[in-house]
């Protein structure tokens, strides 16, 4: 009775293991794409605004990213420059692309106006969007990979149990 409870503990192990791995990866894809939203957004209210650009990124406090866009607006409200407030704004687990592509915008979000903040939020909307079309081929292709590995060495341990 305990054999076969522990068959399917370690087959339920393996295929959650599996599953997790899976869920990741699409949620770094899903939050690429929240990012991209949050630029987006950002670059729009800058260029048929006038509000004040911390004022602007205070309004992406509520996103995933409000956090990280919340302690660049305190920097910049303390009188910091772009880049000062960008250094302080710490880790929040983007990869170097993306965290180039938002300091760069968010640099230029600052500093320029019209045409020069379209390109702006064009190039880092560009470098995004790539980011995440390759995650979320990444996603697809190796999250089906990791579920049918989680479950077929779920079998083979109940296997080498039984």
């Amino acid at each position: 009775m305990y054999r076969y409870i522990a068959i399917a503990i370690a087959f339920l192990s393996c295929t959650l293991c599996g599953l997790q791995s899976a869920s990741r990866l699409k949620q770094r894809a899903e939050s690429l794409r929240r990012l991209l939203t949050s630029i987006r957004q950002l670059a729009d209210g800058a260029i048929l605004t006038k509000k004040p650009i911390a004022g602007l990124i205070e309004q992406q406090r509520e996103g995933t990213y409000g956090e990280m866009f919340g302690a660049y607006a305190k920097g910049l409200k303390e009188g910091l420059t772009p880049k000062k407030a960008w250094e302080r704004v710490g880790d929040f687990g983007l990869c170097k692309e993306a965290e180039a592509a938002v300091a760069g915008f968010l640099s230029e979000l600052a500093t320029a106006e019209g045409r020069q903040l379209s390109e702006a939020s064009d190039r880092a909307c560009r470098t995004i969007e790539e980011l995440y079309e390759a995650a979320s081929e990444e996603s697809c292709k190796k999250g089906r990979v990791y579920r049918a590995v989680g479950v077929l060495s779920g079998a083979a341990i109940a296997i080498l149990l039984i």
